[in-house]
Protein backbone atom coordinates (compact mmCIF):
# COMPACT_ATOMS: atom_id res chain seq x y z
CA UNK A 1 0.00 0.00 0.00
CA UNK A 2 2.83 2.44 0.80
CA UNK A 3 4.28 1.85 -2.66
CA UNK A 4 0.97 2.90 -4.24
CA UNK A 5 0.83 6.07 -2.12
CA UNK A 6 4.43 7.03 -2.86
CA UNK A 7 4.20 6.33 -6.59
CA UNK A 8 1.02 8.44 -6.82
CA UNK A 9 2.98 11.39 -5.35
CA UNK A 10 5.90 10.94 -7.74
CA UNK A 11 5.90 14.05 -9.94
CA UNK A 12 8.30 13.15 -12.76
CA UNK A 13 8.87 16.90 -13.14
CA UNK A 14 5.52 17.52 -14.82
CA UNK A 15 6.34 15.32 -17.80
CA UNK A 16 3.62 14.65 -20.36
CA UNK A 17 4.11 10.91 -19.88
CA UNK A 18 4.01 11.12 -16.06
CA UNK A 19 0.98 8.84 -15.68
CA UNK A 20 2.54 6.16 -17.89
CA UNK A 21 5.82 6.46 -15.99
CA UNK A 22 4.00 6.03 -12.67
CA UNK A 23 2.47 2.77 -13.93
CA UNK A 24 5.88 1.52 -15.03
CA UNK A 25 7.42 2.63 -11.72
CA UNK A 26 4.80 0.69 -9.81
CA UNK A 27 5.62 -2.37 -11.95
CA UNK A 28 9.32 -1.90 -11.20
CA UNK A 29 8.78 -1.78 -7.45
CA UNK A 30 6.38 -4.72 -7.34
CA UNK A 31 8.69 -6.81 -9.51
CA UNK A 32 11.66 -5.80 -7.37
CA UNK A 33 10.02 -7.02 -4.15
CA UNK A 34 8.69 -10.20 -5.78
CA UNK A 35 12.21 -10.95 -7.01
CA UNK A 36 13.88 -10.00 -3.71
CA UNK A 37 11.31 -10.83 -1.00
CA UNK A 38 13.76 -10.44 1.89
CA UNK A 39 14.09 -6.71 1.19
CA UNK A 40 11.84 -4.18 2.87
CA UNK A 41 10.32 -1.15 1.17
CA UNK A 42 11.25 2.18 2.68
CA UNK A 43 9.54 5.45 1.93
CA UNK A 44 11.68 7.17 -0.66
CA UNK A 45 12.85 4.08 -2.53
CA UNK A 46 10.37 5.05 -5.22
CA UNK A 47 12.41 8.25 -5.78
CA UNK A 48 15.56 6.19 -6.32
CA UNK A 49 13.76 3.79 -8.68
CA UNK A 50 12.17 6.70 -10.57
CA UNK A 51 15.56 8.27 -11.28
CA UNK A 52 16.88 4.97 -12.62
CA UNK A 53 13.72 4.39 -14.63
CA UNK A 54 14.07 7.79 -16.32
CA UNK A 55 17.46 6.73 -17.65
CA UNK A 56 16.28 3.38 -18.99
CA UNK A 57 13.00 4.63 -20.43
CA UNK A 58 14.44 7.58 -22.34
CA UNK A 59 14.24 7.51 -26.14
CA UNK A 60 18.02 7.30 -26.35
CA UNK A 61 18.15 4.17 -24.18
CA UNK A 62 18.81 0.83 -25.79
CA UNK A 63 16.66 -0.69 -23.00
CA UNK A 64 13.53 1.09 -24.20
CA UNK A 65 11.82 -2.24 -24.94
CA UNK A 66 12.15 -3.42 -21.35
CA UNK A 67 13.02 -0.61 -18.92
CA UNK A 68 11.38 -2.49 -16.03
CA UNK A 69 13.87 -5.38 -16.00
CA UNK A 70 16.89 -3.10 -16.31
CA UNK A 71 15.60 -0.75 -13.62
CA UNK A 72 15.02 -3.72 -11.28
CA UNK A 73 18.57 -4.97 -11.93
CA UNK A 74 20.16 -1.57 -11.27
CA UNK A 75 18.00 -1.06 -8.18
CA UNK A 76 19.21 -4.43 -6.93
CA UNK A 77 22.82 -3.31 -7.33
CA UNK A 78 22.06 -0.11 -5.41
CA UNK A 79 20.32 -2.07 -2.67
CA UNK A 80 23.09 -4.61 -2.20
CA UNK A 81 26.29 -2.64 -2.50
CA UNK A 82 25.72 1.00 -1.65
CA UNK A 83 24.30 2.89 1.31
CA UNK A 84 20.79 1.79 0.36
CA UNK A 85 21.68 -1.79 1.34
CA UNK A 86 20.95 -1.33 5.02
CA UNK A 87 17.76 0.61 4.31
CA UNK A 88 16.14 -2.35 2.50
CA UNK A 89 17.48 -4.93 4.95
CA UNK A 90 16.69 -3.19 8.22
CA UNK A 91 13.39 -1.30 8.21
CA UNK A 92 14.25 0.40 11.50
CA UNK A 93 17.03 2.41 9.79
CA UNK A 94 19.85 1.55 12.16
CA UNK A 95 22.38 2.81 9.67
CA UNK A 96 20.75 6.19 9.16
CA UNK A 97 21.87 7.50 12.56
CA UNK A 98 25.38 6.25 11.82
CA UNK A 99 25.41 8.06 8.45
CA UNK A 100 24.09 11.31 9.92
CA UNK A 101 26.72 11.07 12.67
CA UNK A 102 29.37 10.59 9.98
CA UNK A 103 28.18 13.78 8.24
CA UNK A 104 28.28 15.58 11.59
CA UNK A 105 31.79 14.27 12.30
CA UNK A 106 33.02 15.49 8.91
CA UNK A 107 31.45 18.91 9.44
CA UNK A 108 32.84 19.15 13.00
CA UNK A 109 36.35 18.75 11.62
CA UNK A 110 35.87 21.70 9.27
CA UNK A 111 33.22 23.97 10.78
CA UNK A 112 32.17 23.33 14.37
CA UNK A 113 29.64 26.19 14.38
CA UNK A 114 27.80 24.75 11.37
CA UNK A 115 27.92 21.22 12.77
CA UNK A 116 26.49 22.43 16.09
CA UNK A 117 23.71 24.33 14.32
CA UNK A 118 22.72 21.29 12.24
CA UNK A 119 22.54 19.13 15.37
CA UNK A 120 19.54 21.23 16.38
CA UNK A 121 17.71 19.54 13.49
CA UNK A 122 18.18 15.80 14.06
CA UNK A 123 16.37 14.80 10.88
CA UNK A 124 18.04 17.16 8.47
CA UNK A 125 19.55 15.23 5.60
CA UNK A 126 17.45 12.10 6.15
CA UNK A 127 15.53 12.28 2.87
CA UNK A 128 18.69 13.16 0.96
CA UNK A 129 20.50 10.07 2.22
CA UNK A 130 17.47 7.77 1.91
CA UNK A 131 16.77 8.75 -1.68
CA UNK A 132 20.21 9.54 -3.03
CA UNK A 133 19.05 13.19 -3.19
CA UNK A 134 16.36 12.20 -5.73
CA UNK A 135 13.54 13.44 -3.50
CA UNK A 136 15.13 16.83 -2.87
CA UNK A 137 16.37 17.72 -6.35
CA UNK A 138 13.61 18.75 -8.73
CA UNK A 139 15.70 19.40 -11.84
CA UNK A 140 15.58 16.10 -13.73
CA UNK A 141 19.00 16.32 -15.40
CA UNK A 142 20.67 17.18 -12.07
CA UNK A 143 18.83 14.33 -10.35
CA UNK A 144 20.09 11.88 -12.97
CA UNK A 145 23.67 13.18 -12.75
CA UNK A 146 23.59 12.78 -8.98
CA UNK A 147 22.27 9.22 -9.25
CA UNK A 148 24.99 8.44 -11.81
CA UNK A 149 27.62 9.79 -9.43
CA UNK A 150 26.22 7.73 -6.54
CA UNK A 151 26.17 4.55 -8.63
CA UNK A 152 29.73 5.04 -9.84
CA UNK A 153 31.27 6.25 -6.57
CA UNK A 154 32.31 4.61 -3.32
CA UNK A 155 29.42 3.62 -1.05
CA UNK A 156 29.72 6.58 1.30
CA UNK A 157 29.90 9.25 -1.40
CA UNK A 158 26.44 10.62 -0.38
CA UNK A 159 27.76 11.29 3.13
CA UNK A 160 30.59 13.43 1.76
CA UNK A 161 28.25 15.11 -0.72
CA UNK A 162 25.78 16.02 2.03
CA UNK A 163 28.56 17.49 4.17
CA UNK A 164 29.83 19.48 1.19
CA UNK A 165 26.36 20.81 0.40
CA UNK A 166 25.91 21.87 4.01
CA UNK A 167 29.23 23.72 3.91
CA UNK A 168 28.18 25.42 0.69
CA UNK A 169 24.97 26.62 2.33
CA UNK A 170 26.69 27.65 5.55
CA UNK A 171 25.52 31.26 5.66
CA UNK A 172 21.93 30.33 4.86
CA UNK A 173 21.88 27.55 7.46
CA UNK A 174 23.35 29.74 10.20
CA UNK A 175 21.13 32.74 9.49
CA UNK A 176 17.80 30.96 8.92
CA UNK A 177 15.88 30.52 12.19
CA UNK A 178 13.49 28.09 10.51
CA UNK A 179 16.19 26.15 8.72
CA UNK A 180 14.90 23.46 6.42
CA UNK A 181 17.10 20.84 4.78
CA UNK A 182 15.90 22.05 1.38
CA UNK A 183 17.85 25.25 1.97
CA UNK A 184 21.01 23.20 1.52
CA UNK A 185 20.04 22.40 -2.08
CA UNK A 186 17.97 25.46 -3.01
CA UNK A 187 20.83 27.41 -4.56
CA UNK A 188 23.24 24.57 -5.30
Amino acid sequence: KQIDLDVARCSFSSREDADALRLVLKSVLYQFFRTFPTFHYFQGLHDVAAAILLVYSSPSSSWLDNPVDMTVQILHVLCTRLIFADFVRFPEFRTLDYLLNAVHTLLSQVDLELATRLQEFPHWGVSMLLTGFAHDVSHEASKLRLMDAIVSSPAYFPVYLLASLALGAREEVLSDEDFCQHAVLRTR
